[in-house]
């Protein structure tokens, strides 16, 4: 993700204004699909380009090793997703279920074979997921998003969020720990075997 030149990068810390323009319509695509890992709203991850594009122009003279550009652009889209989150009236982030794949949309459709119950039942437990996920504290949202959903391994996920690793798997394993709770109810029940 985020593969940029750094003579390109160079160029706009020599204020260059078409190598802004290259670099945002390189850099576009993939700070939008981490954006939208997290926020999942349209909207809102529109606000968050905007303000990243906006802090990288401001900034960028100011990142001293030009090697370090992609982990700087994460951290500054997640600081911006966070800032996103504080604002919004919902208490939640939709992480599952994105406008071009809904369930809704799928079951229905002519192509699909699935019994619409089951159907149904998973787009419930879907939601009680993404409810569950939503409840956690931004860090540890953002380290299981990041991780178990998106696939960024303990390093990158330090980088984006300027912390240790071990601070994110322990970010990591508090967020699982406190899903398995909010989501027992949920979990298969093992049959239990009387001794004869």
């Amino acid at each position: 993700m985020i593969q940029v030149d750094n003579t390109l990068i160079k160029r706009c810390q020599k204020r260059d204004k078409s190598a802004f323009a290259e670099l945002f319509g390189i850099i576009s695509k993939d700070i939008y699909g981490l954006a939208y890992s997290i926020l999942r709203n349209h909207d809102d991850v529109d606000e968050v380009l905007q303000e990243t594009y906006i802090r990288i122009f401001r900034y960028i003279k100011k990142l001293k090793d030009t090697a370090k550009f992609p982990s700087w652009v994460k951290r500054i889209v997640i600081n911006q997703c966070f800032t996103i989150h504080k604002k919004r009236s919902r208490d939640h982030f939709e992480i599952f279920e994105t406008e071009e794949n809904k369930i809704e949309d799928t079951a229905w459709s002519h192509l699909s074979t699935e019994n619409p119950r089951t159907v149904l039942m998973r787009k419930d437990i879907v939601e009680t997921i993404d409810k569950a996920i939503g409840a956690l504290p931004p860090r540890q949202q953002i380290a299981v998003t990041l991780f178990d959903v998106q696939g960024y391994s303990l390093k990158e996920v330090a980088e984006i969020l300027n912390c240790s690793e071990g601070a994110v798997k322990f970010n990591i394993h508090q967020g699982r720990e406190k899903l398995k709770r909010m989501l027992k109810k949920y979990s298969p029940k093992k049959s239990k075997l009387k001794d004869k």
